[in-house]
Formats: structure tokens, sequence, C-alpha cells
């Protein structure tokens, strides 16, 4: 029996990790138009349980969001399917991220405590380049990095 209940463990295990790998996959795709790409929610705080939604989190360009969610969604909407899970894309852009900043905004707060970055920046340094942009006249942050996290 113990064996049986660890090849369980062993297949959902390596079921999520296809599913992360999948996520990030769909975001590297698009990764020059992505600032940042986290995970929240329960899954992201290792809370999730049997029908738990995957809530994904991504960043990008006012004028390019709605084409950058809607890749990533297509992407993982055969993905999801395949691996059984329920992605829930929210798309920010960067007017959204320094509103929900400088409002101090519960759900955003939420969101940043709980972000598993899996590319580009975390949502908090992304906010933060914001606000000291404003400050300086700039209009959105600073080049991302392309590295990846998790696992």
């Amino acid at each position: 029996m113990a064996d049986s209940i660890g090849q369980l463990f062993g297949a959902e295990s390596e079921r999520l990790q296809n599913v992360f790998e999948e996520i990030k996959a769909s975001g590297k795709k698009l990764s020059g138009r992505i600032a940042g790409m986290w995970l929240y929610g329960s899954v992201a705080r290792r809370e999730d349980h049997v029908g738990s939604d995957v809530d994904i989190g991504l960043i990008a360009r006012p004028d390019d969001l709605a084409k950058v969610v809607g890749a990533v969604r297509e992407h993982l909407r055969e993905t999801s399917e395949r691996l059984f899970f329920l992605p829930n894309v929210v798309g920010l852009d960067f007017n959204d991220v320094g509103r929900m900043a400088r409002d101090d905004d519960p759900w955003w707060k939420s969101c940043v405590a709980d972000a598993f970055v899996l590319l580009g920046k975390h949502p908090e340094d992304i906010a933060q380049e914001l606000l000291r942009g404003r400050r300086g006249g700039q209009k959105g942050p600073s080049k991302k990095r392309d590295e990846t996290f998790g696992s």
C-alpha cells in the first residue's frame, strides 16, 4: 500500500511540475512583452486542493496587454485539458500596477505576498520601479531580466 501511495504522490508531483513548465512556456513565447509572470493564490501558498484553479498574474504594456493575455490563455487551453488544471490568467498593465501599489490595494498586496515568480521580475519590484520612474518622469519600468524562477 505504501508503494502505491508513493507512486500516486510521485505522479501528482510530476503532473504539477509539468503544469508549471507549460505556464512558463506560455510566457516565454512572449517574454519580450511580459515584464513579470507569477503564480498567486492557493497554489502559490501551497494550500490548493482538488478543483483549485491556478491563478496566474502577468504584467505587460497597456497597448499589448489584451494580446498577451489572449496568447497565454490560448496556449494553456489545450494544456489545461491534458494536465487537468484550471488556469485563471489575470493581466495587468503598468498603469494598473502603479495605481494598485500606490493605493495599497488589498488584492494587490495579497498577490504580491503570494507571488511565486515564473518569468521576469517580481510584481513588487515592477511596482517599485514604476513608482520611482513616475517621480523621475519615466513611463515604465527599466528593462526586465530574462530569468525564470521556481520548479
